[in-house]
């Protein structure tokens, strides 16, 4: 018989005897040389892992990597749920309670990263928990300067694993910890080379991938130079013949950068709540939950840290993105990412309220981006004069990429966007070419809409439907949402190409003293005064002016609510087309895209029924709200365990 049959035998005997709770047992980082192996079941290879049954055996593998043992394709299995800090809580607050005000035992994370001190094994949880990770900042170096991507050698790492390498991390959960850094606990300074990267999970990964892991810990860190915060990891990219990836990830903790950085860098410490930068192949189904803030203040009082957060991850480049989900509050960020760079962005979606940023991303390069909607509400405040979107601020294509074609698909966006001091849009400000012009093929923007609030409250700016800018044809989409600013455009500003078109929009600019009197304009289709290609376009027409009206229409062609209650528009849109989107429902008073309740395909666990009427209903974060959906604002509920989008 083989030795993986007794190795086997002797791991089930094992758990059949203790059984797999975890035991609050001490422990501490070893100060000599270890003689004996830390790991009594397994071979360390794929079929047979080393298992790590206790805290003492997690701090002795610690202390192999830090002694320079990588466990290059060697194999570990939790056999246990594991508690460094059995008497301890960590709180969301960022506050420690512990029994007889003992002081939680921290933690060495696995792999400084000095020459030799990585990690490169394989870790699985085999779905158990580590809690009361507490751990300390180690000084790292990157063996690839260049690779890492900074040009810095030098770096502070802070997790439960510190520097990882080819390695893969799995089904596993950590709960109950907190990482808590002070520019006090950094000894050298950050401007002779040094960075921060910090994540609960990992601090920096090269290669390999993390998946099925969650975090329920928290982090906070204050007044440090150059930092890359992540719920799992800080940074991460593929590394030589090994792709990065991360799928099937979440984090429920509460992440926050504050203070005043001696070092004033625009963006120089940035959160994600899955990683703070990651270079990779693909990332899919990522879910963050938690609160993400980011309070760097510089000089003048001010926030200095506009786009400085991710709701999933603050800077992403990748071939494929997809399912990644945020209902966390974003605090000087937006939704899913500040920047992201891919081939595809599908199926993702935020539902939490963001300030200062953008329901999706802030700027994205991207050559798809289908199936993707925001339904929380965004405000940016007087100091933040960038603009904001429903989804994307500024979007534009990815560049060198192996596609031909640039589409926005089956896109919309219901959350109010109010902006205090810039420039506004339902679902893009500005479309963009690549940076260098070498693509000369325009966006096609199809099946998208707008039903939220678009406004403007400073002189001077501008407001759109669905888009300001952009180079690019759109067909079969709408606005229905109210807009309010000195200049607003139903659909947009500039376009090449509108087809089957519609704003239902009632014309509600708001007109404000400037000092040329009484400043305002209102498009009721588009603003700019080159006439585009247009066909079977309308817009609501409630003024009986119809001179003025026509001044302002551009192109489009008016029509009144009876026009498009009792389906006339519906008409006119799907005429000549074969298989048309356009629906309606008559008790709505407009047509509909993808089908009469606007659901997209492709967005999973939503379901759209008003029928039910009388069943206790939450909001996402578990506060009961009432038991009538027709009673309920426009948002996602819980009912009778799934989600229930309100329209």
């Amino acid at each position: 018989m083989s030795n993986n049959f007794f190795t086997k035998l002797m791991c089930t005997m094992y758990f059949c005897i203790f059984g797999t709770s975890a035991m609050a047992q001490g422990w501490s980082y070893p100060t000599e040389s270890i003689q004996r192996l830390p790991y009594e079941y397994g071979l360390g290879t794929e079929d047979a892992p080393y298992v790590i049954t206790n805290a003492q055996q997690l701090a002795d593998l610690s202390w192999y990597v830090n002694n320079g043992t990588t466990y290059k394709v060697v194999y570990f299995k939790l056999g246990n749920d594991i508690d460094l800090n059995p008497s301890v809580k960590f709180n969301s607050d960022f506050t420690i309670t512990s029994a007889n005000n003992k002081e939680p035992q921290q933690w060495i994370p696995i792999g400084f990263g000095m020459s030799g001190q990585f990690f490169a094994g394989n870790f699985d949880g085999d779905g158990h928990k580590i809690s009361g990770v507490y751990p300390k900042v180690v000084i790292g170096e990157r063996y690839n300067s260049y690779a890492w991507g900074v040009g810095n050698d030098k770096f502070y790492a802070c997790g439960l694993f510190g520097v990882v390498s080819n390695s893969v991390i799995s089904n596993l959960t950590i709960e109950n910890s907190l990482i808590i850094l002070k520019d006090t606990e950094l000894t050298e300074n950050v401007f002779e080379g040094y960075y921060t990267h910090i994540g609960m999970f990992a601090a920096a990964m090269k290669g390999g991938s993390i998946c099925n892991c969650k975090n329920f810990g928290h982090i906070l860190v204050e007044n440090t130079n150059s930092t890359l915060i992540g719920g799992l990891i800080g940074y991460a990219q593929s590394g030589n013949n090994s792709p990065f990836s991360m799928k099937d990830c979440e984090n429920h903790g509460n992440l926050t950068y504050r203070g005043i950085p001696e070092y004033e860098y625009y963006n120089s410490n940035v959160i994600g709540g899955i990683a703070g930068k990651v270079i990779g192949d693909s990332f899919s189904n990522l879910l963050n939950t938690g609160t993400i803030r980011n309070e760097q203040v510089v000089t003048d009082g001010h926030y200095g840290s506009a786009n400085s957060c991710g709701g999933v991850v603050y800077e992403c480049s990748a071939n494929k993105l997809s399912n990644i989900i945020n209902t966390g509050d974003i605090y000087n960020g937006s939704g899913l990412f500040s920047s992201c760079t891919a081939d595809s962005l599908m199926n993702s979606y935020n539902v939490g309220c963001v300030t200062n940023g953008c329901g999706i991303a802030h700027s994205a390069y991207l050559n798809v981006m289908k199936e993707c909607y925001n339904n929380g509400d965004i405000q940016a405040n007087e100091e933040y004069s960038d603009y904001i979107a429903g989804l994307v601020s500024i979007l534009m294509h990815k560049e060198y990429s192996t596609l031909s074609e640039y589409h926005m698909e089956k896109c919309w966006n219901t959350g109010t966007v109010k902006h205090l001091n810039g420039y506004a849009a339902g679902l893009v400000v500005e479309f963009k070419r690549s940076l260098y012009g070498e693509y000369e093929n325009d966006w096609v923007v199809n099946e998208c809409f707008n039903i939220g609030s678009v406004m403007s409250t400073s002189v001077g700016m501008n407001a759109g439907g669905l888009i300001i800018w952009g180079p690019m044809k759109m067909v079969d989409c709408y606005n229905a949402g109210t807009l309010s600013a000195d200049i607003t455009y139903g659909l947009c500003y500039t376009v090449k190409e509108l087809e089957r078109c519609f704003n239902y929009e009632a014309k509600t600019y708001r007109a404000v003293e400037s000092g040329s009197g009484i400043y305002s304009e209102y498009y009721c289709v588009f603003g700019d005064y080159y006439a585009p290609s247009v066909d079977n376009v309308y817009y609501l027409n409630i003024s009986e002016d119809s001179e003025s009206q026509d001044y302002e229409t551009r192109m489009g062609k008016a029509m009144t609510i009876a026009d498009f209650a009792d389906g006339r528009v519906l008409g006119l849109l799907r005429e000549g087309v074969q298989d048309s989107p356009w629906h309606q429902d008559r008790n709505d008073g407009y047509p509909k895209l993808n089908d009469a309740d606007n659901t997209v395909s492709g967005i999973s666990d939503i379901v759209v029924d008003k029928s039910l009427q009388t069943h206790k209903i939450f909001n996402l974060q578990g506060h009961f709200v009432g038991t009538e959906l027709k009673a309920l604002p426009i948002g996602i509920y819980i009912m009778n365990g799934k989600k229930i989008l309100v329209r």
